[in-house]
């Protein structure tokens, strides 16, 4: 969400889908800088068991999150991966809604 890239990125929809699975993370991909405190708490927030990850009360503890809250501080990131994101988005809705027309519907 911070960064318009999965940390779980795989080159195919299956690996993808096996990496969320067992919670394989790469955060510096895509977060590159951030401290080990918002690395930290990342982790625990995508914890792939459900028991593992803390509840809204407990991340609203956390003292990284805690810290920036009292700060009122901003972080900011480029936003040059979202567009890119948001284009291959489309081109793949595009690439899909040709095919369902398929040469049936010309």
């Amino acid at each position: 969400m911070l960064s318009a890239d999965s940390p779980f990125h795989a080159d195919h929809a299956w690996e993808q889908d096996r990496n969320i699975r067992k919670g394989k993370i790469q955060f510096g991909r895509c977060y590159p800088g951030l401290s080990e405190g918002a690395l930290t708490f990342m982790k625990s927030s995508l914890n792939n068991k459900s028991w593992g990850r803390p509840t809204a009360a407990e991340c609203l503890q956390n003292s990284w999150l805690r810290a920036h809250r009292a700060r009122h501080s901003k972080v900011s990131f480029s936003t040059e991966k979202l567009k890119d994101y948001l284009q291959q988005k489309e081109e793949k809705r595009d690439l899909v809604r040709t095919k369902i027309q398929g040469p049936f519907f010309q």
